[in-house]
């Protein structure tokens, strides 16, 4: 899939997963709301991790640096010193993380797999129940997932030779045979 559509792809599931958890669940506030367009937008790029050269590896990167950043300041807003620490422990976690992802990545085809469909999602979660309401949670979750398996479904399509038609095609689509 070209880098292109994937993001394209993306965004478009992390908007359609905020508006119905928007429709769904009115008392979500706006941070909640774009926690769960953010893990729709990184759910889709998480099937693509295992490469460091590609764009999904790195714009992961990008948005785990954000969080990294931002959870702690959620947090602990009105105690500086706590959230100094907290910065500290989170770039430390954020190391680590990556340094079990650039392991695990050595494993040709493991974010293709079960365990990683339901385990990197879950990572993404468990983010969302530190930080949010409990509300907040399981459309977190269910973001991500769908964003993941949406992205595997549409790769196989790729493989198998389907060809896509349609807003992000390049040939026309033209249903009279001519």
């Amino acid at each position: 899939m070209g880098s292109k559509s994937q993001h394209a792809l993306a965004i478009g599931i992390g908007v359609g997963a905020s508006l119905i958890s928007h429709y769904l669940l009115p008392e979500l506030d706006w941070v909640a709301l774009v926690f769960i367009g953010l893990s729709g937008f990184v759910g889709v790029h998480l099937p693509n991790i295992q490469r460091p050269s590609s764009s999904s590896y790195w714009m992961v990167r990008l948005v785990s640096i954000i969080a990294a950043f931002g959870i702690p300041l959620i947090m602990y807003t009105y105690r500086p010193s706590d959230l100094l620490i907290a910065w500290l422990a989170t770039y430390l976690l954020f190391q680590g993380a990556w340094w079990i992802v650039d392991r695990v990545s050595l494993y040709r085809d493991y974010t293709h797999s079960l365990s990683a469909i339901i385990g990197l999602p879950m990572f993404i979660t468990l983010a969302a129940y530190i930080s949010l309401e409990p509300l907040a949670v399981l459309p977190v979750f269910l973001a991500s997932s769908n964003g993941y398996v949406i992205q595997l479904l549409t790769e196989q399509r790729q493989k198998v030779g389907l060809e896509t038609t349609g807003f992000l095609s390049k040939k026309p689509n033209n249903s009279l045979g001519e």
